[in-house]
């Protein structure tokens, strides 16, 4: 089961409405790297060799590209992508070392939850860093197996 554009849509718009800082208080380029592998990504601009390169130049250097560029931009696939790819980002923006206060990681829950629930996914407790709990995603896979599935959400520590 894909995740739909229109679930994807109404938590990217939420987030772009709310003015919520989807990286917390990382630079893009740390927040980003703790999901995908930047140095493997291409670079949209032909000065530079990859996106790396790229959101530095554009978010750190210049600053020429809006505050939530990431939402539209395809290497990151959150609009297009795969639903594993959005779920991890998602969780990410929740991850204790990222969340600013408990009522804004409550708020950024419930959306996600309010939209993955017809979706067939479910963002829930894996672990815990101290009293702080670490978020995955779950997968509600009733046709295939019947015990739900995690999915890491943290590709780098």
């Amino acid at each position: 089961m894909a995740i739909s554009k229109l679930a994807r849509r109404n938590i990217i718009d939420t987030l772009r409405v709310s003015n919520i800082q989807w990286k917390g208080p990382l630079n893009e380029i740390d927040f980003l790297s703790r999901i995908w592998d930047l140095n493997a990504l291409p670079s949209k601009d032909y000065r530079f060799h990859n996106a790396e390169e790229d959101i530095y130049q554009h978010r750190i250097n210049n600053l020429d590209w809006p505050d939530n560029w990431v939402y539209s931009d395809d290497r990151f696939g959150l609009i297009d992508g795969s639903d594993v790819d959005l779920l991890r980002f998602l969780c990410e923006t929740i991850h204790p070392v990222l969340i600013r206060d408990s009522e804004e990681k409550e708020f950024l829950l419930k959306l996600f939850n309010d939209n993955l629930k017809n979706e067939g996914w479910e963002i829930i407790i894996n672990s815990f860093i101290g009293d702080n709990p670490v978020y995955s995603a779950k997968r509600l896979d009733v046709h295939y197996d019947s015990t739900p599935r995690l999915i890491d959400t943290i590709k780098k520590q």
